[in-house]
């Protein structure tokens, strides 16, 4: 059994569908985050439940929990 021809038409939808997508999820994970060397930070979740969850500059190293974090991100709007 052979697959079916893409069509032009498919195609097309095919890749309306996945710029959308593209699009969502560029704003979906560069949304208000901390800034450090003028880059978002790395959110890093800490596994237990000891609240140890944080940003991390992946230039520098220095980190921020999640609380600094995003009062930060709160003052800058």
């Amino acid at each position: 059994m052979s697959e079916p021809a893409i069509t032009a038409e498919d195609e097309a939808r095919y890749m309306r569908v996945m710029a959308d997508y593209d699009a969502a999820m560029r704003d979906f994970f560069t949304g208000p985050v901390p800034i450090c060397h003028f880059t978002p930070m790395m959110f890093h979740s800490d596994d237990s439940d000891s609240g140890g969850d944080g940003y991390e500059c992946e230039h520098c190293g220095h980190t921020e929990d999640s609380v600094d974090a995003w009062a930060k991100v709160e003052a800058r709007r």
